[in-house]
């Protein structure tokens, strides 16, 4: 875990009215990687998340309502420079064509917003640099919902800080340095013989945990050097990463079936050219809280594959085409499935297995045979705001699934077959159709141009 980090330096001498001064340069720096830093800037509605910029934590704006906002406030005296990282998310995409303005990141000092600029790096970050003037002044971090008269997920819309350092020049009185004696020259040293030359040490072996496993280790298939944690493989890079690290992937393609079985983030580049290439699973994820993002997954078994129930997951801004099987299959609790590319499976895109409470949205399901979504047993969770063409079936609730609800953003093209599809469940219904089986109070909160039913009985609206 990171700490607040101090540093005091950087003396230099002033003369100011006669006296002498000295100019003490002090950096305190905040990464939100424990409660301290967080606590440091009072009671907020923000809250620590992953990844952060080229580390595993940074801070989140909180989840508001149409109209509303989220800030973050931290008092500074200056004079002061003050810099930090920040990301947003102030657009929302319907389809991948259309795109709505639905939020606004503003940083302000004393109530004055300062200006942004929105160059972001290959992690989608930006850096801003501020010069503070003396006494006292209040930072603010805020992020605006607009209200939009459209139906919007609470989730949707936020914005991230990270990184933030503040240099303040502190001045202190210099006592007097009396004059020095007059300095008498000293003999030249006697050079000494060059020694023998010593053979070079062998490799290093690591001694203890602390030179094994690293906070962040790198995947670089052309480079490969231990002593920085750069490894030529995905699976060397976890092995070596510590709980709850960041193993970040260079772009290349790499041939092997990547196992996770210990919270971390995995990330790729934004241009998805991390590419996994495999004859079977290309992601297996059996541990809680991993974050999979910006990897591209082509000709797999199954792209992804969540198993055990575990709890917390992140898998967004993937891509993942042409799969022997499917796309995903997730077998979560309060798993976050998003931002994603499914296409071309042979089988399903997105299959949720006895899946609870997961957030399924804004992912593009394209050319998947059978199904863009599979809901097999799963109980209470949320569907929306998804993209899906060409498969026999949009959606499919199957064995008694409960309490599913399918938004109103989701879009079905034209060549989709048949937009839901309910099968051996009872008592679900919609809001506008007379109705489906299915599991009992799954919800379908848009006119649907196909709503079937393949067994059982076909119940009404409640």
């Amino acid at each position: 875990m990171c700490a607040k980090i101090a540093i005091i330096g950087f003396i230099c001498v002033l003369a100011f009215q006669g006296s002498t001064l000295s100019a003490t340069a002090k950096l305190e720096c905040y990464s939100f990687e424990n409660e301290t830093d967080i606590d440091s800037f009072g009671y907020t509605d923000w809250y620590q998340t992953s990844p952060g910029y080229r580390s595993s934590c940074s801070l989140k704006s909180g989840v508001i309502d149409q109209g509303k906002t989220s800030s973050i406030f931290k008092d500074v005296v200056g004079p002061a420079n003050v810099s930090f990282y920040w990301r947003a998310e102030e657009f929302h995409n319907w389809a991948p064509s259309v795109k709505t303005d639905i939020g606004k990141f503003s940083f302000l000092v004393d109530g004055n917003e300062i200006h942004l600029d929105r160059n972001t790096d290959v992690f989608g970050w930006n850096k801003k640099e501020i010069e503070v003037e003396g006494g006292k002044h209040v930072l603010e971090w805020r992020f605006l919902k607009r209200s939009i008269g459209r139906n919007i997920p609470e989730s949707a819309g936020a914005g991230w800080i990270d990184n933030i350092c503040i240099e303040k020049n502190i001045l202190e009185p210099e006592p007097k340095v009396p004059e020095p004696e007059p300095k008498v020259p000293e003999p030249e040293p006697k050079v000494p013989e060059p020694e023998p030359k010593v053979p070079e040490p062998e490799p290093k072996v690591p001694e203890s945990v602390c030179d094994y496993y690293n906070k962040t280790t790198y995947v670089d298939q052309y480079k490969f050097n231990e002593s920085i944690y750069i490894y030529r493989t995905i699976k060397e890079a976890i092995e070596h990463v510590e709980e709850n690290g960041t193993v970040i992937i260079r772009s290349g393609s790499y041939n092997e079936n990547v196992i996770i079985e210990k919270s971390l983030t995995l990330i790729g580049t934004e241009e998805l050219n991390s590419i996994i290439h495999t004859n079977g699973t290309g992601v297996l994820i059996n541990a809680d809280h991993v974050t999979i993002n910006s990897i591209a997954i082509n000709e797999a078994s199954t792209g992804i594959r969540l198993v055990n129930n575990k709890i917390g997951c992140i898998i967004s801004n993937n891509s993942i085409s042409d799969c022997k099987m499917h796309g995903m299959v997730i077998q979560g609790v309060e798993t976050e499935v998003s931002y994603n590319y499914v296409n071309n499976s042979l089988n399903n895109g997105i299959v949720l297995l006895n899946s609870v409470k997961c957030n399924v949205y804004r992912n593009e399901l394209n050319g998947n045979v059978e199904h863009g979504l599979y809901i097999y047993s799963g109980n209470k969770n949320f569907i929306d705001n998804n993209y899906i063409r060409e498969s026999k079936a949009g959606i499919r609730l199957d064995h008694y699934c409960d309490g599913n609800i399918i938004g109103l953003g989701n879009i079905f093209a034209a060549d989709v077959q048949c937009d839901i599809v309910c099968s051996n469940n009872y008592n679900c219904y919609a809001t506008s159709l007379p109705g489906m089986c299915g599991p009992s109070d799954n919800e379908v909160l848009f006119d649907a141009i196909c709503l079937r039913c393949d067994h059982g009985k076909l119940g009404g609206p409640i």
